[in-house]
């Protein structure tokens, strides 16, 4: 009996989320992170954008990012699932590389010409 009560005690506190990550054109966003605001509990988007997600009964917000989207964050209700869609952010229209501090040895050929 003593046993039952433990095992129900930890898992009573807790609830599963779940949903599809997608961009606003309704593609799955892969590789998306969701996490629960102020705790270190998360979970990564799969291939088809969809996530599992187990959190404490007192979790409000799940925060969502994803490279070249605004960071979201959702409102968890009394509903299990929580579809969320990311505004574009800043898209960068190029990308510079530099060599600062790479030695060149005399003997070898330059680094981007000869």
């Amino acid at each position: 009996m003593l046993l039952f009560a433990l095992a129900t005690g930890t898992v009573m506190g807790q609830r599963t989320i779940s949903g599809k990550i997608s961009a606003p054109n309704g593609e799955a966003l892969i590789g998306a992170t969701i996490v629960v605001k102020g705790t270190t509990v998360g979970a990564k988007t799969d291939l088809n954008g969809d996530y599992k997600l187990n959190v404490s009964e007192g979790a409000t917000t799940l925060v969502v990012t994803y490279s070249g989207y605004k960071t979201t964050e959702a409102t968890i209700g009394a509903s299990n699932v929580a579809d969320i869609v990311l505004e574009e952010g800043l898209i960068l229209q190029e990308t510079v590389v530099t060599a600062f501090g790479v030695k060149k040895d005399k003997k070898q050929p330059g680094l981007c010409g000869q």
